[in-house]
């Protein structure tokens, strides 16, 4: 099975270069060959193997060369009413409301 989606890397006018040249880096190359050298059958296991080793090398190729794109996490705001008697059952009936309004 594949990993999950890696952080997003950021390209930048250079970005291209940079990466040709991880590409032809010693320990990409090695790995590079090391995957063509590795004789995968054709079957369930061995497509999800071959495809988890490719992805390892882009991987490994982008990680040397591009910046990482920082993710922010995102808070959720709960927005308290001011009036006294919109107390947290009368929020859950709104927005069940709103939600089979859409």
């Amino acid at each position: 099975m594949l990993r999950s989606l890696p952080p997003q890397f950021l390209w930048s006018t250079d970005s291209c270069e940079l990466y040709g040249l991880a590409l032809t880096s010693q320990e990409v190359t090695f790995l590079l060959e090391s995957f063509m050298k590795t004789n995968y059958v054709y079957d369930h296991e061995s497509v999800n193997t071959s495809a988890r080793d490719l992805q390892v090398i882009l991987l490994k190729a982008a990680s040397m060369s591009l910046k990482l794109k920082r993710v922010k996490n995102k808070r959720i705001k709960i927005r308290a009413s001011n009036k006294k008697w919109f107390d947290l059952e009368c929020m859950k009936a709104r927005k069940s409301l709103r939600q089979l309004s859409n």
